[in-house]
């Protein structure tokens, strides 16, 4: 009789992964200690490669490729990290992960822009002392000034230098590991 215990940590931990969940590391390293073959391979796609150790780190960004490139960088610097694509995905991710200890948001984005995006977030007062970074291409200073108005606590400018942005987050989210 075959055994299908561990097909089915399987599927709950890609399940669990599909939903942002952060068992789904531990629900696959299970079902891989258990002998699924599919499981072991997984856990080493770096797409399941989240850590349970660091910040979370909400990136918004409507660019699919961009957002994926934050988050690599960012998880092979051991923060997790949780992507939206839109206005609706980030509220959604937003009032479910309550772990959330920073956020990269574009400034051009579909629909509701990232202006609109902190000032919603402000009315609703959603993400309150959560450092949020307004990430775009144009630099001008009345823009700035506004995003800051509106609860930026740092502009990036496109193209990104990577580096520095390490270097921000890292000032941003070690402060609240001390708290």
């Amino acid at each position: 009789m075959t055994d299908f215990s561990n097909s089915k940590k399987l599927g709950m931990a890609i399940a669990a992964h599909i939903a942002d969940k952060s068992d789904a590391q531990s629900l696959l390293q299970a079902a891989s200690s258990e002998g699924n073959w599919l499981a072991k391979k997984l856990s080493q796609n770096e797409v399941f490669k989240q850590t349970d150790s660091g910040p979370t780190i909400l990136i918004v960004d409507d660019e699919v490729e961009l957002a994926e490139i934050y988050s690599d960088f960012l998880v092979a610097h051991n923060y997790r990290t949780l992507v939206a694509h839109n206005y609706q995905q980030a509220m959604a991710k937003i009032k479910t992960h309550h772990d959330i200890a920073l956020m990269i948001l574009d400034l051009k984005l579909p629909e509701v822009n990232g202006l609109q995006i902190l000032k919603n977030l402000k009315e609703l007062k959603l993400m309150v002392g959560i450092p949020k970074f307004l990430c775009t291409a144009f630099a001008s200073p009345d823009l700035v000034a506004k995003a800051r108005e509106l609860g930026a606590v740092h502009y990036i400018v496109k193209p990104v230098n990577f580096d520095e942005l390490l270097v921000q987050i890292n000032k941003y989210t070690s402060w609240k590991d001390a708290l």
